[in-house]
């Protein structure tokens, strides 16, 4: 693409690299949460003792926040975020982010 005007002439060039990922791929991530976490007053079925240690396959944000509940991030007294607090639930928050990658455009 190039953009001239009287004297100048400009080129824009797109060098931007990307991996494409390899049909089937299927992103693992590990996640550790509140044990017995409460949604809508009911225990999120993933976070029950029971369950710990298990192995779901999570397809979307919708059944990923049903079965662990949204990520908690925790705040002080004063209510600033405690950031790199270790109870905050990182690896959930990138699940979900990761399953909003794999569903745009569609009904997720």
């Amino acid at each position: 693409m190039a953009l001239v005007s009287p004297g100048i002439e400009i080129q824009v060039i797109d060098e931007s690299q990307y991996l494409p990922s390899a049909l089937g791929t299927i992103p693992l991530v590990l996640i550790a949460t509140t044990q017995d976490k409460k949604i809508n007053g009911l225990v999120a079925p993933g976070t029950t003792k029971a369950n710990a240690g298990k192995i779901y396959g999570i397809t979307s944000q919708r059944e990923l926040a049903a079965t662990f509940g949204l990520p908690k991030f925790h705040r002080s007294v004063n209510d600033t975020p405690l950031h790199a607090d270790e109870t905050n639930e990182y690896g959930l928050m990138a699940a979900y982010s990761r399953t909003r990658q794999s569903c745009m455009g569609s009904s997720c």
